[in-house]
């Protein structure tokens, strides 16, 4: 089907009631209302009532109730103004007013208008999560495209597979919303388009909010502070066991190289990222099928692929960095859903040896990097739940010590791994998608040097890090994206700062970062549908 370019799009809204009392994974979004209705499970044992602890605006959870419920009702109607942004626990209590253990802190709830500007754009919303409890549909509704509009395409990414080319589901009128099914235990975003007489196709909508199916019967919402230290204690733990449990049934195996093409990729590919997996001092690139998860790695020499192939299949987050000191990268691979972290130690192509952790919490965000500067990849972990990050110090596959570091604010963040002082020792990055600015954290090992605001920055760029100028510190590559804007920018850092912001145009594609000619100073990987292209800066 053809695309055109002259529509107007609106952004998406899911419409749907809240689940009050989920776990603390998600960011749920509540425009024009002023209240929120919360439901949890009962208590066991003699209750006499409810008490109905909250967090407003980052002010942490006070010792006493801010609501009682006097009676065994399970649910309440909580207020709140525009712009708040509120997470609840709850307690029950018995005939003589003790109460029992809090809850798990339920979603993040923001409080939005939609004449205002905290109302989040579209491609910021991309980052929240929905939680629908107990069904298995939802009623998606957008605002109108201007033109002549036959009807819309509905696009959906369901449990990670990537977007079709043709629409899933197509409404044949000009009406703007549509009910969406599907099953216990998925996981969907959507895209809208529209299209006219012709069948012709506008530009897709951003896309939406996660969008989770689960069923209060089963396992599948973990809990408040599930694999990780919910204490205040920021004390490093020495730790130096190994778990071995395999037993899940999707636990990735790495496989032998297999059959693998040097030419174009193919519209299913894309890149995950680069490191120099044979140790030969440039960087290769690791590439992702969108529907097999198969995955596939070029060996570069001079910005040249010289050889590949097949090393495994995983459909979730992969890390790269060399655990073990080698010179040669290593992958290390979360599922976030059951909570499992694997390491893959990488010999070029050969087969790689995996290692799956069970500590490890559900719905967090894993980064790798050198955070204490011993030349092997640490590994770090943000909780939005617990609003702390975890830190994994690295010898190979064996944890040798951890530690952790509650952060305060807004938990709506996103994890961006870099050396921002050029000290050789990775720092951590927060993009925080609701003060719509990005954090520096300069990390001494375990110790937190200093942190600051660096900048301004809103949902709709997309971060790249790498080391464009070849300074030895983190520059941070922002694309745009948005209906209007495409743009492009570089960050370059000094001393953990922003030392230059240059504007380098505009780019539709998608773009990643590596050092594949092993001058020290990244490239740009810019990929287009059936190709890859690398970009130099000056």
């Amino acid at each position: 089907m053809r695309r055109r370019t002259a529509w107007f799009w609106g952004w998406i809204v899911i419409a749907l009631g809240i689940a009050g009392a989920s776990p603390a994974q998600a960011l749920i979004e509540i425009i024009d209302k002023a209240s929120v209705t919360l439901t949890w499970a009962p208590a066991s044992g003699p209750v006499a009532g409810y008490g109905i602890f909250v967090s407003r605006n980052g002010s942490g959870f006070a010792s006493n109730p801010d609501l009682l419920i006097n009676g065994a009702t399970t649910q309440t109607t909580l207020n709140a103004a525009a712009g708040d942004s509120i997470a609840v626990r709850v307690a029950a209590y018995d005939s003589q007013t003790s109460f029992g253990p809090l809850s798990p802190a339920s979603d993040e709830i923001h409080f939005l208008s939609s004449t205002s500007s905290n109302l989040l754009s579209g491609s910021s919303r991309a980052g929240s999560i929905i939680e629908i409890v107990d069904k298995t549909s939802v009623t998606l509704a957008w605002a109108p495209a201007s033109g002549p509009v036959a009807g819309y395409g509905i696009f959906v990414s369901r449990n990670g597979s990537g977007f079709a080319s043709d629409p899933d589901l197509l409404i044949n009128s000009a009406t703007t919303q549509a009910t969406l099914n599907a099953a216990f235990g998925d996981s969907i975003v959507v895209r809208v388009a529209a299209y006219d007489t012709q069948a012709s196709f506008g530009p897709l909508s951003p896309t939406s909010a996660e969008i989770r199916f689960l069923s209060s019967t089963s396992s599948n919402p973990p809990s408040g502070s599930s694999g990780g230290d919910s204490s205040s204690d920021d004390s490093q733990n020495t730790d130096s066991s190994q778990a071995t449990d395999s037993s899940a049934s999707n636990e990735p195996i790495p496989t032998a190289p297999g059959e693998y093409s040097l030419s174009e990729p193919g519209s299913k590919w894309t890149i995950v990222g680069s490191g120099d997996f044979d140790g030969d001092g440039f960087e290769d690139i690791l590439w992702r099928h969108s529907s097999t998860y198969q995955l596939q790695i070029w060996l570069m020499r001079a910005d040249l692929p010289v050889g590949g192939g097949n090393v495994g299949t995983f459909a979730h987050t992969i890390r790269i960095g060399d655990l073990d000191g080698n010179g040669r990268d290593d992958l290390v691979l979360y599922d976030p859903k059951i909570g499992r972290l694997y390491f893959w130690l990488m010999d070029g192509l050969g087969a790689a040896e995996t290692v799956s952790r069970t500590d490890v919490g559900k719905g967090w965000q894993m980064g790798v990097g050198d955070v204490d500067g011993d030349d092997k990849a640490d590994v770090v972990f943000y909780s939005p739940s617990e609003r702390r990050l975890y830190f994994w110090f690295m010898d190979g596959r064996t944890r040798t010590a951890a530690t952790s570091q509650s952060l305060s604010g807004s938990s709506s963040l996103k994890l961006v791994l870099g050396d921002f002082n050029g000290d050789g020792r990775t720092d951590v990055g927060l993009h925080d998608l609701y003060q719509k600015k990005l954090r520096v954290r300069l990390m001494n090992g375990a110790n937190l040097l200093a942190e600051q605001v660096v900048g301004n920055l809103d949902g709709t760029w997309r971060i790249t890090a790498g080391d464009f100028n070849g300074d030895g510190t983190t520059d941070l590559l922002l694309k745009r994206n948005t209906k209007t804007s495409k743009a492009l920018r570089l960050w370059t850092f000094t001393n953990g700062s922003i030392a230059s912001n240059k504007d380098l145009g505009s780019a539709t594609a998608t773009i990643s970062a590596g050092d594949l000619n092993g001058d020290a100073q990244d490239e740009m990987l810019v990929e287009f549908a059936t190709s890859v292209e690398i970009w130099f800066l000056e």
